[in-house]
């Protein structure tokens, strides 16, 4: 028998790694076959996401109100509470789904971009945010998604579909472009081409299976 430390499971036979989490599973002269794997309590750090939590409403309240009283330059309350809102969305999502990297990276390149653009805007908007942040997000997180793929190719059907998702979102990014929005075009002429380039290795070297999955989902 064979067993997992990280994950806590027994596999019989002449498999190398964990099925779950993939780490090498390490000999055991027990023969006791546990069930269900140990499960940590949370209940401990619920008590400390509230304090957290309430905290967040604290600072957020103190300053939209310190803004509101004081003479008005600049509403940077609002970057507090964006980026407050940015931090605990981040936070939940990658403990809800700490194992699904594509969801993650989706997730961040929506977060970052949304809060980027929000802090171009408040603070002069200066299209720093349209012309270079959300064009190389798409880019970046196109990337990450391709490297991830390339580090764990078994799972390359599990983040193809945020992979397609992500490539959708930087030629998506060209009807800015084409409604003038951004000042600076070679970024998006960039993320453009090479969320294209991405779709089009996806189609060349995914195998029939997948093919005929991504066939059946958009009914093609």
């Amino acid at each position: 028998m064979k067993t997992c430390k990280a994950c806590g499971v027994t596999v019989a036979g002449r498999q190398a790694r964990c099925p779950l989490c993939e780490r090498p599973l390490e000999e055991t002269d027990s023969y006791y076959e546990q069930d269900y794997p140990a499960v940590r309590s949370h209940r401990r750090y619920r008590v400390f996401f509230k304090v957290v939590l309430f905290l967040s409403l604290i600072i957020g309240a103190v300053s939209l109100f310190i803004d509101y009283i004081s003479p008005r330059q600049m509403l940077w309350s609002y970057l507090v509470v964006a980026a407050t809102l940015y931090l605990w969305v981040s936070v939940l999502f990658a403990l809800r789904s700490s194992r699904n990297v594509g969801l993650m990276v989706l997730v961040q390149i929506l977060g970052l971009s949304g809060l980027s653009v929000l802090v171009d805007y408040l603070t002069g908007n200066h299209h720093w945010a349209l012309d270079y942040v959300v064009p190389g997000m798409t880019v970046l997180g196109s990337l990450v998604i391709t490297l991830t793929i390339l580090a764990k190719p078994m799972h390359f059907r599990d983040y193809l579909l945020y992979q397609l998702v992500i490539a959708l979102l930087g030629l998506l990014c060209l009807l800015l472009l084409w409604f003038g929005i951004p000042q600076v075009s070679w970024t998006y002429y960039a993320s453009g081409f090479y969320s294209a380039f991405t779709v089009l290795g996806m189609f060349l070297f995914a195998d029939r299976k997948t093919k005929h999955e991504l066939k059946k989902r958009f009914h093609f």
